[in-house]
């Protein structure tokens, strides 16, 4: 059996975009929905069974109306194969408001054969022309039912995250106690694992106390492959073991964080083992322009020089030029724009000033302790006021275990 996995969407961003004079819509929200399609028509060719889509269809709970009208469009294309498709709830599809419906809910009100939305836990089968293929599907785990009951009242946010994870972990164990190990079975699931490698807009993840899972808690007897969603890096997470727990990541590249990441979906093929692809699409480039021209008699002429040595077209570019405060009356800005013309969008043009009193540096001497090393540090770098405490117990303990050591 085939399975197309698709997550991570973003239908409807328009950043870092201009509208088509010709037919008013974004020329970046077409960027999103054109790699959709790829996916979804590559699907078709290599002849899947179902596609499954991973949460965060649209970029926030309330897509216009052109954005929902061409997301039907697109999908009308698996309706015509045949092919069922599983709509998952990601976070940004779930309504802040409680007792809110999700966007994605309006498909499942069609009463189409072949659509399935999934807000809430639940698991079923669906048939394939390969065969039935066993589905336990999580979306994302919102905190906000739990903290409307009477017991979570004296629960820190991180304690209700901690309690959410540990029910949902129990209704995963006892859905997969009830699977028919005859047949092919999946977890589709919209959450934060611990030790994914986040790249972009969802790695809020790493500061907030949102429900974090571990590995471990998908990899249960009688699944076949754990199909997620929520992070936008390609990486399989029981990698060398059984089963795959994949994050195809996101199709499209959202911010200047995902310059370097490839982008794509997965294919995965399950039979007597499971197999899976991931295949590449081609988002927008972005690319970063860094130019020091400190040492430079001549700093607009390195600009130029280094403009001109990069290929910036159909490109969203952002330029750092690093220089001294005197040289800002030296660039000329409608050269550079002229000289970026062709590129698909000037994200920023930004100057960093070297200023002469941020020029000096920290002494050190081989008769400071490892404290005041780190103390005469942080007294040059103001974002880390704020931390000082906290690095500094850090230090104290990282002293302590190698002394043990």
């Amino acid at each position: 059996m085939k399975i197309g996995h698709i997550s991570d969407l973003h239908l409807g961003i328009d950043n870092y975009g201009k509208l088509n004079s010709e037919t008013g819509i974004n020329k970046r929200f077409l960027d999103f929905f054109n790699t959709f399609e790829f996916s979804l028509q590559t699907c078709v060719e290599k002849n899947v069974d179902i596609i499954l889509l991973g949460g965060d269809i649209f970029k926030n709970s309330f897509p216009s109306p052109t954005t929902q009208k061409m997301f039907a469009e697109k999908i009308s294309v698996l309706l015509k194969n045949k092919i069922p498709l599983v709509i998952l709830t990601g976070n940004h599809d779930a309504p802040m408001s409680f007792g809110k419906s999700s966007p994605i809910e309006l498909y499942s009100s069609l009463g189409l054969e072949n659509i399935i939305v999934v807000s809430k836990p639940d698991s079923f089968t669906v048939k394939t022309k390969s065969g039935v293929l066993q589905l336990v599907c999580l979306p994302w785990p919102t905190t906000a039912n739990f903290r409307t009951k009477e017991e979570a009242k004296t629960f820190s946010r991180e304690e209700i995250s901690q309690e959410v994870v540990k029910r949902c972990n129990f209704w995963l164990v006892q859905e997969t106690k009830k699977l028919d190990k005859t047949l092919p079975s999946v977890i589709l699931a919209h959450v934060n694992i611990r030790n994914a490698q986040f790249s972009g807009t969802e790695r809020k993840a790493l500061i907030t106390p949102d429900p974090t899972f571990e590995v471990s808690d998908f990899k249960l007897e009688g699944i076949n492959y754990v199909a997620l969603g929520h992070v936008h890096k390609f990486q399989n997470l029981n990698e060398k073991y059984f089963p795959p727990v994949v994050y195809p990541g996101s199709i499209e590249r959202i911010d200047f964080g995902e310059e370097k990441n490839e982008k794509g979906f997965v294919i995965a093929e399950i039979s007597e083992e499971t197999r899976f692809e991931f295949i590449k699409t081609n988002p927008r480039e972005f690319l970063t322009i860094e130019i020091d021209t400190k040492n430079s008699e001549d700093p607009m002429k390195l600009i130029v020089k280094k403009i001109e040595s990069e290929n910036v077209k159909n490109k969203i570019i952002r330029l750092r030029i690093l220089l001294k405060d005197f040289e800002k009356k030296q660039i000329d800005k409608q050269k550079i724009e002229e000289l970026l013309k062709e590129c698909f969008y000037l994200a920023k043009v930004e100057f960093l000033i070297e200023k002469e009193e941020l020029r000096r540096r920290s002494f050190v001497t081989r008769d400071f302790s490892l404290e005041d090393s780190i103390k005469t540090y942080i007294k040059k770098k103001e974002n880390l006021f704020p931390y000082k405490e906290k690095i500094l117990k850090k230090v104290e303990n990282l002293k302590n275990k190698i002394l043990e050591e």
